[in-house]
C-alpha cells in the first residue's frame, strides 16, 4: 500500500532504513509529539477512524508540520461503528473547513478495478 502512495518498494524501503518514514499504528499514537520534527504525517483509510481516534491523532501535530489525512468517507466506511455523525474524517472536514491551515480535495471520479467492483456485492 505505501508504494502506491510514496513510489517504488526499493524507495519506500530505504526511507525506512534511512529513519525518514516512520510507521507508527494509531494503538501507538498516545504521547507522540511530532514538535521539532519537521514531519509530514500521512493519516491513510481516515474514513475508518472515530472522532476520537482522529481527535487523538490530530492534537499529536506539532506546528512545524503538516498532516495529510487521506480516506473516502462517503462510500468506504468499513463498520457502522464510524458512519454518520462519529465519523472522524467527517467532523474533520466540518470542524477545520474556513481555517487558513486547511484544505481539502475530493476527487470526482474514482478508479476502482473490475474485482474491486464485484466485491461491493459481497
Amino acid at each position: 500500500m505505501l508504494v502506491s502512495k510514496f513510489g517504488s518498494k526499493d524507495y519506500v524501503d530505504r526511507m525506512i532504513n534511512e529513519g525518514k518514514l516512520l510507521l507508527l499504528p494509531m494503538s501507538d499514537i498516545r504521547g507522540y509529539d511530532t514538535t521539532g520534527m519537521k514531519a509530514g504525517v500521512y493519516i491513510s483509510e481516515a474514513q475508518n477512524l472515530d472522532r476520537t481516534l482522529i481527535k487523538l491523532a490530530l492534537q499529536r501535530i506539532g506546528e512545524d508540520s503538516i498532516c495529510i489525512i487521506d480516506g473516502d468517507s462517503k462510500t468506504q466506511v468499513d463498520d457502522i461503528h464510524f458512519s454518520g455523525n462519529s465519523n472522524g474524517m467527517r467532523r474533520v472536514s466540518k470542524v477545520y473547513r474556513g481555517h487558513d491551515i486547511y484544505g481539502e480535495v475530493e476527487l470526482k471520479t474514482i478508479y476502482r478495478s473490475k474485482i474491486a467492483e464485484i466485491a461491493e456485492e459481497i
